[in-house]
């Protein structure tokens, strides 16, 4: 290689930058920091935005926090159960009664069904 960048790479680079400047680093920010590597920074833009600007807040405060460890933690399979059920209670909970009532009466006989076919 000739050492330069081609347009696909600065493009890419750029949108980063553009992602990491609306979570609130902006250039230069990160440097002396725990998420000044392009790794931490790429974890830090798959976070949820709300995560990633605590992040780089508690990162600019001088604190050490890792962007990877804290995606790797909310992606765990558990992680991802936990905010399903979640969204689930949600959304019962701000449906009306009938729909929570016919979706009651169909869970019952989903578990129903279930334990009188089980072997």
């Amino acid at each position: 290689m000739d050492g330069r960048k081609s347009k696909r790479t600065i493009n890419r680079q750029f949108k980063a930058a553009r992602a990491l400047a609306e979570l609130g680093a902006g250039p230069g920010d990160l440097v002396p920091t725990s998420l000044s590597s392009a790794a931490e920074q790429s974890a830090l833009l798959k976070l949820p935005s709300r995560e990633a600007a605590t992040l780089i807040l508690a990162a600019k405060r001088g604190k050490q926090v890792s962007a990877k460890r804290r995606l790797r933690a909310i992606t765990t399979p558990e992680a991802v159960t936990h905010r399903e059920v979640a969204a689930l209670i949600q959304l019962f909970n701000r449906s009306g009664i009938a729909a929570r009532t016919k979706f009651q009466e169909l869970l019952l006989a989903s578990v129903t069904q279930r334990t009188t076919s089980s072997p």
